[in-house]
């Protein structure tokens, strides 16, 4: 397995469990599902039936449940309210200029082709904004005006071939660690 992680926070953000797919060597789009997960133990997964039990109201267990897409609820990934394009662009200059600057002195060589790549897609991706929710580390918290310490993950909402919305996150690969388990 290979676990993700933000090159800045440390942060886990995603794991190849999700069947990531790189796109111009730049950017992992992982699909994503909306689930919803409840941490009750049904009886059937210990081989209960509860057909043939008394029908108890499972809401009143206290259990909790929670919605969302899966891939944000397995990597404790929680929305970033941003709503306009300027706040975007603001947020993620600063990010880019952090990345930057570490890409330059870890890995120099792509550091340029990071530069040169990353103009035309946030380019492009702007021209989708209202088609996208961004999402951060839950335990990346904003330390200052700099703007959001780690990475500002990407959800966008898309039309299959069949019309169906679908959900795909994506990550910046440069703005990765990938370590295997």
């Amino acid at each position: 397995m290979i676990i993700f992680k933000d090159i800045l926070t440390g942060c886990e953000l995603a794991t190849d469990a999700s069947n990531p797919v790189l796109v111009d060597d730049l950017v992992y789009e992982f699909k994503a599902k909306y689930v919803t997960r409840s941490d009750t133990v049904d009886d059937s997964m210990i081989g209960g039936n509860k057909s043939a039990e008394d029908g108890a109201d499972e809401d009143a267990d206290g259990s909790v449940s929670k919605s969302g897409y899966d891939v944000a609820i397995d990597n404790m990934l929680e929305e970033y309210p941003i709503t306009d394009k300027k706040v975007y662009g603001s947020e993620v200059k600063k990010y880019m200029k952090r990345l930057q600057a570490k890409l330059s002195e870890t890995n120099p060589e792509r550091c340029k082709i990071f530069e040169e790549k990353i103009k035309p897609y946030m380019s492009n991706l702007l021209k989708r904004f209202k088609k996208l929710q961004f999402y951060v580390h839950s335990d990346a918290i904003p330390k200052s005006d700099d703007g959001f310490p780690g990475m500002i993950v990407i959800l966008e909402f898309r039309e299959n071939e069949q019309g169906e919305e679908t959900y795909v996150f994506q990550f910046f690969k440069d703005g990765l660690l990938e370590e295997k388990c």
